[in-house]
């Protein structure tokens, strides 16, 4: 029986857990750096390739097609949204003094995540593709939604926020903190530096803080 040279499936099937893993990780950032340099469509799956240092062969095997790939950029992000906003979300309830710091540190958090390149050129890219769309709004910002009308709720039901309606409040702290920067960003504005993002947010929680009181 002549011999045959395993398939992609089955060469990577012996790559250890850890590896490949880390493989994946690799190419997505590589496919998101693509996307921030080149555009949707400068962005190929052989300069995926070169630049992560994998074979087509394995992201198509991984990925599928481009919007395969571009679909775990998404959720790459949506890991990022978690990781950036549980610690702040799940802590104790602060005392009322000291509120506003932590207002000021989730504002900074939703700021920092969704104004960066990739997230901005995803939506971008998103704006011509339904089905990106969808899964940019599931993994994007309806990922950080529920984490952070949870802690409303918690805030509201501690006595330390007046919220009637955490849902309808936590849509007003976003409009305030962090939606006018985003709106420019997606016309073109350049990413704004950390201090003007940390004075935007200031200023949005204590407008927040003054619609709020009981």
């Amino acid at each position: 029986m002549k011999w045959q040279q395993p398939g992609p499936t089955e060469r990577l099937g012996r790559i250890p857990r850890e590896q490949r893993q880390q493989r994946h990780r690799d190419i997505v950032q590589a496919a998101a750096d693509e996307l921030v340099d080149r555009g949707y469509e400068g962005l190929t799956m052989a300069r995926v390739a070169s630049r992560s240092r994998a074979s087509k062969e394995t992201l198509y095997s991984w990925f599928g097609d481009k919007d395969g790939l571009l679909q775990a950029v998404i959720a790459a992000q949506a890991e990022q949204v978690t990781h950036l906003l549980s610690p702040l979300t799940e802590q104790p309830v602060p005392a009322a003094a000291e509120v506003r710091d932590a207002l000021h540190a989730v504002g900074e958090a939703l700021l920092e995540v969704f104004t960066a390149e990739v997230p901005i050129t995803m939506c971008r890219v998103a704006a011509t593709s339904p089905s990106l769309s969808r899964r940019l709004r599931e993994d994007g910002h309806l990922r950080a939604l529920p984490m952070v009308v949870g802690y409303f709720t918690r805030l509201a039901q501690a006595g330390v926020l007046h919220l009637p309606d955490p849902a309808e409040a936590v849509s007003v702290f976003y409009g305030l903190v962090f939606r006018e920067t985003l709106l420019g960003r997606l016309l073109g504005d350049e990413q704004p530096s950390a201090e003007s993002r940390s004075r935007h947010v200031a200023a949005g929680v204590d407008a927040f803080l003054r619609l709020t009181e009981a």
